[in-house]
């Protein structure tokens, strides 16, 4: 049996405005009962855009020399960015949102590792403060849906299943 880092290094955020608002433009947006969702497609930055590049060439990074720098990792894949404005409440309300949030992302990102997609998550106003674990079975859909199967090995999490997911026509 192999250990799947479980961290949730820069790779796996959306860190630029830029990146926030792409994704709003191009994602196909998302309802459920906690957050309004933009996902789409895994951008592949290059390796003048890659902050911590030495070469200002413009020719996206091979997977060969990801792995010889060990930055390739498992269930390294996917991305996210959460939003929770003031609307939500105080800051206090807002950092344990996208503490909870985080944590839902980072073990559905070792669960279903497979997956290739970024995903903008902005809270909703006047609903409370749900558990990890809630976030967790929100969010999960997402996953499944993108051909993210579970990786062999992946601790089965029983619960209330998809928490009203639906789309957005608009």
């Amino acid at each position: 049996m192999f250990c799947v880092n479980q961290g949730f290094p820069k790779s796996a955020r959306l860190r630029r405005r830029s990146e926030y608002l792409a994704l709003q433009t191009r994602g196909r947006k998302m309802h459920t009962r906690s957050f309004l969702v933009f996902i789409g497609p895994r951008t592949v930055p290059t390796v003048s855009e890659d902050p911590g590049a030495a070469s200002s060439s413009s020719i996206a990074p091979s997977a060969d020399s990801n792995v010889r720098q060990g930055t390739l990792q498992l269930g390294s894949t996917c991305r996210i960015g959460i939003t929770a404005s003031k609307k939500v409440g105080g800051a206090v309300v807002r950092n344990r949102w996208k503490r909870c949030t985080r944590e839902a992302f980072r073990r559905l990102r070792t669960d279903y590792c497979h997956v290739d997609f970024e995903m903008v998550v902005v809270a909703k106003k006047d609903v409370p403060i749900p558990s990890a674990r809630a976030i967790y079975d929100e969010l999960r859909p997402f996953f499944e849906r993108s051909g993210g199967g579970r990786r062999s090995g992946a601790s089965s999490r029983v619960g209330r299943g998809a928490a009203g997911v639906s789309n957005d026509a608009s």
